[in-house]
């Protein structure tokens, strides 16, 4: 029933899309704009009017579909959730070229989907730790993930360092690259000063005209 209904939903959104030209298109659950704690459960690929108002939690697809990668808790998910505490693997369901698709959420944060099986990833007490290593970013933007701000009343996992597996380490993306500083705008030469006693020159009164009236207003 609920897979019918999303395909209903689907092809009501196509049908709008095509009426009114094209609307962004979504894979997945997501936060619906903008970003204040309501969320679409949608869980194939639709369309919404709005697009996402922070791309910092998306990726985008060569065909423009936004899927959403950061924490569904933190922007109004309620849901089944997984806990997981650092950067970790998460391969996109359904999205074949995101299938080595990897999370740099610093910290602890939720999941609405369970860790994939593999050795480098140990479970426990309910949060899940990465043990493998952690490749670059393709794009350095991803770690500006770390900078969106959650709904008021959010409560990540409760979860810190003293309780991590043996073998993990922490880690620290590397910072986002910021944009160059501009240049200093150039300053104009000062002036002179004219030597200790004496006085700047008056500066020279223009010429009169030609037909300038004479004084007392007599040509």
């Amino acid at each position: 029933m609920v897979t019918a209904t999303s395909l209903g939903l689907l092809a009501l959104g196509l049908t709008a899309a095509r009426a009114d030209g094209p609307m962004p298109q979504y894979q997945g659950i997501h936060p619906l704009s903008p970003h204040q704690g309501a969320f679409c459960y949608i869980d194939v690929p639709h369309v919404h009017r709005l697009p996402p108002p922070d791309l910092r939690v998306y990726l985008m697809l060569k065909d423009r579909t936004n899927v959403f990668i950061g924490d569904p808790v933190a922007l109004g998910y309620d849901g089944l959730k997984f806990g997981y505490f650092g950067p970790h693997p998460l391969p996109i369901t359904g999205v074949p070229e995101l299938a080595q698709n990897f999370c740099y959420i610093n910290g602890p944060h939720y999941h609405a989907v369970p860790p994939a099986p593999s050795p480098a990833l140990i479970t426990q007490a309910g949060v899940t730790w990465y043990l493998g290593p952690l490749p670059p970013p393709p794009d350095p933007g991803r770690v500006w993930i770390n900078e969106v701000h959650a709904i008021a009343g959010y409560a990540p996992p409760k979860v810190d360092l003293s309780m991590a597996p043996p073998g993990y380490h922490a880690f620290t993306p590397p910072a986002p690259a910021k944009p160059a500083t501009p240049p200093p705008s150039p300053k104009a030469a000062p002036s002179p000063r004219p030597a200790p006693g004496t006085r700047p020159a008056a500066p020279a009164r223009p010429a009169k005209s030609a037909t300038a009236p004479a004084p007392g207003g007599q040509p």
